[in-house]
This record gives C-alpha cells, structure tokens and sequence, in this order.
C-alpha cells in the first residue's frame, strides 16, 4: 500500500489551491493575503528541507494545545471528514 506524507509545502500548497480557488481558474483571496504573500508562502516552504519541514510540522503539532493527530486508515477519512464538518457547524 503507497503511503502519502502530507509535508508542509505539500499542506501549504493544497490549502492555496483550495482557498485561493485556483482549481476553478477563481483567484480570491481571504483578508490581508494577496498573490506576493502566497508567494513568499511557497517559497519559504520550498527552501526549507525535508528535516525542516518535518521539525516544522512537529513543532505546529506540539504548539496545538487540546488537539490530538493520528493516524487512520484511508477508507476512515470521509466518514471522518464528514465528523469534523458537523462540528465545525454547530
């Protein structure tokens, strides 16, 4: 089974793609970001290595005070994803 490893650059570059709305040729941006700040984004990401990134990534999760980070079984995650909307909705 192919295992996916979800870096930072990896993470940040799908989180552009989804709130910049890229995907559907729309580019918006939330408040205070603008296309030179997604930019330096990227670039930051892209010249760290691997061990930074990872280092990085340790670090954010320890920082994440009452949040937890497991690792499931792929055909767990849209019944998952599904909880997590429904939370985050009420």
């Amino acid at each position: 089974m192919k295992k996916c490893i979800m870096t930072s650059t990896t993470l940040v570059a799908l989180a552009v793609v989804r709130i910049c709305g890229f995907a559907s040729n729309e580019s918006r941006f939330p408040p205070g970001w603008d296309q030179e700040r997604v930019e330096r984004l990227i670039a930051y990401y892209d010249e760290l290595s691997e061990d930074e990134q990872v280092a990085e990534d340790e670090t954010a999760v320890v920082e994440q005070e009452g949040q937890t980070v497991i690792t499931v079984p792929d055909k767990l995650l849209p019944a998952i994803r599904q909880l997590l909307a429904a939370s985050s909705q009420t």
